[in-house]
């Protein structure tokens, strides 16, 4: 405690114990050198953990970069497994109706009115799951943070450019998708209906 107190602009808290290990806290002034104060502490115990509100700042200033950046990495592969499916399922739904789209081949339908009619059939559903999934991440993001207790600085709105961003790459992922199982309408078209 007096080495601590020592240190100009410093005042010592309450110290206790629990289970063998002491707690305290040391009051500084603005201004004064954390470093100061924790070398201070350590000379005094130098098996001490000294943590100041920076560090807790910075700590927690980390974990939310961290949850960012592990949130657009886990956005992409769900991306990229939506389009796979997406791809899968619209050769599936080829397959299963060939003869229905065979037919319409032959009624005089083009390739490209069958095409365009499974882009829609693509592009709405991942588009409209996108943006729901990403508007109540945002939302459930808010709410944690408050709950948590997070001061009201700490507390942002959702970075909306990556999530245009993100919704842009889902309405692209369903042209993909479609774009790539055409060679199955093209096959299952030509077949001659039964």
């Amino acid at each position: 405690d007096r080495a601590v107190a020592a240190v100009p602009g410093t005042e010592v808290g309450d110290w206790s114990r629990s289970e063998g290990t002491a707690y305290g806290t040391v009051v500084a002034e603005v201004g004064t050198d954390v470093e100061v104060v924790r070398t201070a502490v350590l000379a005094a115990d130098p098996s001490a953990d000294v943590t100041s509100v920076a560090d807790l700042d910075a700590e927690a200033s980390l974990l939310v970069d961290d949850m960012g950046r592990a949130s657009v990495v886990m956005s992409l592969a769900a991306l990229a497994l939506a389009t796979v499916a997406t791809a899968i399922g619209g050769t599936a739904s080829i397959l299963d109706q060939r003869v229905t789209l065979a037919r319409l081949r032959l009624a005089g339908s083009s390739l490209a009115v069958l095409q365009r009619a499974r882009r829609w059939q693509a592009v709405v559903p991942l588009g409209l799951a996108s943006i729901g999934a990403m508007a109540s991440g945002a939302v459930a993001a808010q709410v944690l943070m408050v709950a948590v207790g997070a001061r009201e600085s700490q507390v942002v709105g959702p970075d909306v450019a990556p999530m245009v961003g993100l919704g842009l790459a889902a309405l692209a992922a369903g042209v993909a998708a479609v774009a790539l199982t055409r060679p199955v309408l093209v096959a299952a078209t030509r077949a001659t209906p039964r």
